[in-house]
């Protein structure tokens, strides 16, 4: 799923020095020729006041922002990606709404959001670019010296909550990012929330159509159901979130030729939670 994912939170552990640890294995994975085509791209980002630890695939991410970035596809990356601006920024303070995004730039977006996708623009755009989002930073060199794409990258240790909660929404392909209030806690407690759960499904090679085997559920997120049909051109309806989620890993599986083992099938549901905390 390396190629399917733009982002994966790694929640299991907290080893003592990730930075490093993580540094020295993408360093071994990138090196190895079985592994270097998988993880040439994938950066560990580190988020200090959690203690977090992601694998982002920086060109899938790319495929993701650029749209909220660029309203105006060309051609030929509407043929390679799913071009509809998601994610969708929910602030919750004392009332839910909707954050205003440019059409024309990230703007609206939280700052230390946008500035990590700006960082991962920056990064894709040349191999030898040595961007950062602070000096607590690993990278791989060449023969040369020269820069490639860092290892590692470290949020600054006073990233706030509510930036750290909506980044991590981007990161894991959510079609609806979070950004909580301080002030305002819990306030997803006791509406309806709309539930989508994408799960990962074998085929049967022999018989492409039928699902069988293990079923895995690799990303689970909300939406308030009250914002149902809220967002540019309504975005936020259940079945186009569905179409969406569906399409943006379907595209990717089939990339990599993985449609006739593999499919993704996303389940929603509508549930009312007693405490919604982040």
């Amino acid at each position: 799923m390396v190629e399917s994912r733009s982002g994966y939170l790694l929640d299991l552990f907290t080893p003592q020095d990730p930075v490093h640890l993580f540094s020295r294995l993408l360093s071994a994975l990138r090196s190895k020729v079985e592994t270097k085509r998988l993880f040439g791209h994938v950066v560990h980002l580190f988020e200090a006041a959690s203690e977090q630890s992601f694998f982002i695939n920086t060109t899938l991410l790319e495929e993701i922002i650029r749209p909220l970035a660029d309203p105006v596809a060309d051609a030929e990356s509407a043929r390679n990606r799913v071009v509809q601006k998601y994610p969708i920024f929910i602030y919750l303070g004392q009332s839910i709404k909707l954050v205003n995004i440019s059409v024309e730039r990230l703007d609206g977006v939280p700052a230390g959001v946008a500035h990590l996708l700006e960082a991962v623009q920056a990064l894709n755009a040349t191999v030898t670019s040595t961007t950062v989002l602070s000096n607590n930073t690993s990278t791989n060199t060449n023969a040369d010296g020269a820069g490639v794409l860092p290892l590692s990258l470290s949020l600054p240790e006073d990233t706030d909550m509510p930036d750290a909660v909506a980044l991590a929404a981007v990161l894991l392909d959510y079609a609806v990012a979070y950004v909580p209030s301080r002030e305002h806690v819990n306030v997803l407690a006791g509406i309806p929330l709309d539930f989508y759960e994408c799960v990962l499904k074998l085929r049967d090679p022999g018989a492409p159509r039928q699902p069988e085997g293990e079923e895995i559920a690799f990303a689970k997120f909300s939406c308030p159901s009250e914002m149902q049909g809220a967002g540019v051109n309504g975005k936020l309806l259940p079945e186009d979130i569905v179409a969406w989620l569906t399409e943006l890993f379907g595209s990717r599986l089939r990339r990599e030729g993985h449609q006739d083992i593999l499919k993704v099938e996303v389940i929603h549901t509508i549930q009312v939670l007693d405490h919604v905390t982040f």
